[in-house]
């Protein structure tokens, strides 16, 4: 069994990666994933649903969903157990606060807590080192004061993330986890947690060397979907900087089959590059198939889908591709000489080869060639310059009553 622990802030890359990782080893094992949501703290499950919307855009099951507010009751159970066994008590500090509560006598703990102060629960500061046994780092020795004692149960009742995912993963039975390396101290905080309970059968880990962006602001995977990032394209782009790729890995189903796991970085190679994904996407954009491409742009015509791939040495996203498509339909602002062309094309039979269409056209204009292809251009395209215009001719002639438009 493994898990992915949703946020219940906006998904943003590292956090994709995780999913995904986890996700491609549990198919690979054949074993069971589940999606986690934290949804403790929140009190609209608005984040947490776009989460789970862009997790299927990339491919990921999302139908074992568990929201962690469901099992609340346990959560203060076993905190609750801990403290009757003396390896949790109350806390009544604040934050700024050298905290003594451990060695409150029961006396003054009720009398405290008849008075109505509010109080956390806090783990007991662990006797012994916490030794993660990592398949990629080997063992990770975390110090007993580096675990510390730590919240596991907040004033309001509520679990701390770390409490509740020791919990979930015992009684879930998850075998496996991907993480990040600046997350191994909450792991080995789980694994104490998970001791302190009496669970024995410790789960495997991989703590990948931690995502760092070379942007300053944080990327969420919602904006890269709307700046035109196709999700093959983020999927391989996230596993290479996991992992050397050999072959081609494209799609998911392929990451599946041959993701080596035995390979992962055990440390960091490289930062996440939008430059980099820009690459991957446009080679994505380049494999994609032309009629599948005019879809994205409301089309089921290849010609379409070809014509858009004429600009892929320039634009590298669908929306840098919006500005080559959308101005092909509309309505250019024309001068005298492109009017002119513009009413001999829509008065013109169909030509099936451009030279045909050019020789037609310079007869009946009387331009001389240089002049005439400058306005043609700026009549079929709406731009100044771009691919020769015997190949634009050849994907969008179907459609010169539409594109030959002028205001």
């Amino acid at each position: 069994m493994l898990r992915f622990l949703l946020p219940s802030t906006d998904l943003d890359i590292r956090s994709l990666r995780l999913a995904l990782l986890n996700y491609i080893k549990a198919l690979q094992d054949g074993k069971s994933f589940y999606i986690r949501i934290n949804d403790l703290k929140s009190e609209s499950n608005k984040s947490e649903q776009i989460g789970l919307e862009i997790l299927k855009k990339f491919a990921i099951d999302t139908q074992n969903s568990f929201y962690m507010s469901n099992n609340l009751s346990i959560y203060q159970q076993m905190a609750q157990r801990l403290v009757k066994e003396s390896k949790a008590y109350a806390c009544f500090c604040n934050k700024h606060s050298a905290c003594q509560c451990a060695s409150i006598t029961k006396k003054d703990l009720q009398y405290r807590i008849d008075k109505g102060e509010k109080f956390s629960i806090k783990i007991v500061k662990p006797h012994h080192n916490i030794v993660i046994k990592d398949l990629l780092l080997g063992k990770i020795n975390h110090d007993l004061n580096e675990v510390g004692s730590f919240t596991i149960l907040t004033s309001s009742g509520l679990p701390t993330t770390i409490f509740a995912v020791a919990v979930d993963d015992m009684a879930s039975g998850i075998t496996t986890v991907v993480d990040e390396q600046e997350n191994s101290i909450a792991t080995a905080r789980i694994l104490y947690i998970q001791e302190q309970l009496g669970f024995l059968n410790r789960v495997s880990y991989y703590h990948l060397p931690t995502l760092k962006s070379k942007t300053k602001q944080t990327l969420t995977v919602e904006y890269l979907l709307q700046e035109g990032y196709l999700p093959d394209a983020i999927i391989e782009y996230l596993l290479s900087l996991s992992a050397p790729i050999e072959g081609k890995i494209s799609y998911l189903p392929d990451a599946i089959n041959n993701f080596d796991f035995a390979s992962l970085y055990s440390e960091a190679k490289r930062d996440f590059s939008i430059e980099e994904l820009r690459e991957f996407n446009r080679k994505h954009l380049k494999w994609m198939d032309a009629k599948k491409l005019s879809l994205i742009f409301s089309f089921a015509d290849r010609d379409i889908g070809e014509f858009l791939k004429l600009f892929l040495d320039d634009a590298a996203t669908i929306n840098e591709l919006e500005e080559y498509f959308t101005p092909l339909f509309q309505k250019k602002e024309c001068n005298k000489i492109e009017k002119k062309l513009s009413e001999l094309i829509l008065d013109a039979p169909y030509f099936q080869e451009y030279a045909d269409f050019k020789s037609y056209l310079l007869s009946k204009s009387n331009l001389e060639e240089a002049e005439f292809e400058k306005a043609l251009r700026r009549v079929l395209t709406g731009k100044e310059e771009g691919p020769n215009l015997d190949i634009i001719y050849s994907y969008i002639k179907s459609y010169l009553l539409e594109v030959a438009q002028c205001h």
